[in-house]
């Protein structure tokens, strides 16, 4: 996930006319540095793990996209929406039925959302294939055949362990190649 936060997410709001970055969690200091440097991100609204929940007196947040590993999404999520903030995260929603339920729960008590951004549902070319499959030729599909280009065999890699990433590699990629 470190690249995706740094490389594609944060860089990519600075375009959006209706998004602004207005805070990050993160680990190390030196990164809380280098981000609040990059993209102005006042001191105040930097946090770690710790001071993570001092996010509720930060009126200028009002929804937190969650770029962690999956082990970590259901505490961290029921802390947001408990500090009245609305969600935004990376699939799974979960490790399992119990937390996304607990989650679910959350999200109605605080009357807060809960969305997965998962960009595939609003991409033109799998909306395409979606309408294709349901409404034309549904009888005449035979077999689809994906394919994925992304490294995960990385040794420790939370990706790729169960109890981290919620079933590994089909529960991290799978949806891309077969959601349709």
């Amino acid at each position: 996930m470190e690249n995706y936060p740094t490389i594609q997410i944060a860089p990519a709001l600075k375009y959006s006319k209706h998004v602004e970055l207005r805070g990050i969690v993160t680990g190390p200091p030196s990164k809380a540095i280098d981000w609040s440097e990059q993209y102005s991100i006042k001191r105040d609204n930097i946090y770690n793990y710790n001071t993570f929940d001092s996010i509720v007196s930060i009126a200028e947040i009002d929804i937190v996209y969650f770029v962690l590993p999956n082990f970590m999404h259901a505490e961290y999520k029921i802390r947001v929406m408990q500090a009245g903030k609305h969600i935004n995260c990376e699939k799974p929603i979960a490790m399992n039925p119990a937390e996304c339920k607990s989650m679910i729960t959350a999200s109605k008590k605080a009357n807060k959302k809960l969305q997965i951004g998962y960009r595939l549902f609003y991409d033109s070319h799998h909306l395409a294939l979606i309408k294709l499959s349901k409404y034309q030729v549904p009888s005449k599909i035979k077999m689809v055949e994906t394919s994925l280009g992304f490294g995960m065999a990385r040794l420790g890699m939370w990706r790729i362990d169960k109890k981290k990433g919620g079933g590994g590699a089909i529960m991290d990629l799978g949806p891309y190649t077969n959601q349709a």
